[in-house]
């Protein structure tokens, strides 16, 4: 697997690890562990975000520069 999809997936994961430990604090009480899982994987979504621009920073710029005739 190439480190692009890689860091995609991760990403991708930690999304839905975000939303559902997100929707779970909304209608459970406090938990300290559901606490730590969600800011374990936001932490590790931050980290991957960097990496995914990283990645993908070519592509950005020759979007952002594209002349708009």
């Amino acid at each position: 697997m190439r480190y692009k999809n890689l860091v995609s997936l991760l990403m991708a994961c930690c999304f839905l690890v975000l939303a559902v430990s997100g929707i779970l604090s909304f209608f459970i009480d406090y938990s300290r562990p559901l606490a730590t899982i969600h800011t374990v994987f936001g932490h590790l979504f931050i980290v991957c975000t960097g990496l995914h621009l990283i990645n993908n920073w070519p592509s950005l710029r020759s979007y952002s520069s594209k002349k708009i005739k």
